[in-house]
């Protein structure tokens, strides 16, 4: 088949779909959309036009590819949409108060009260030690 039917050369076009298998399977372990999957595998399988020397299956790669792309799409707007919708609304949803979060509660608690202290008043401790370094 002529090269001229791709706006790319075959090195380039290689690349990106190399490319494009590595990024969408990534975020397809990721984030488990479907989309993510119909993309790794279907921009590769570009590549076939290089491999079968024929008319017809170029123009017939061409449309399946196409409705796959479609398919993605259709999948991002409606069935991976809504699993990023409930996830979100999980997230807002108010924890319950456990055992953990009493404790964890406890150390990032900024108290909103002052505490008065004088500041000349030294714990005893340190003011035996003060002496017994003052008797040496």
């Amino acid at each position: 088949m002529e090269n001229t039917l791709f706006p790319i050369s075959m090195e380039m076009h290689i690349g990106f779909a190399l490319i494009a298998l590595l990024v969408f399977g990534l975020q397809f372990i990721r984030l488990r959309k479907k989309y993510y999957l119909l993309l790794a595998i279907a921009i590769p399988c570009s590549l076939l036009a290089y491999v079968i020397d024929n008319t017809t299956f170029f123009y017939a790669l061409g449309i399946a590819e196409a409705i796959v792309l479609l398919i993605a799409f259709i999948l991002a707007k409606t069935v991976d949409r809504d699993k990023t919708v409930e996830n979100a609304a999980d997230a807002d949803a108010e924890p319950e108060n456990s055992e953990e979060d009493t404790e964890s509660e406890k150390f990032t608690e900024i108290p909103t009260e002052p505490v008065e202290t004088d500041v000349n008043e030294a714990p005893a401790e340190l003011v035996e030690a003060a002496v017994q370094e003052d008797a040496e």
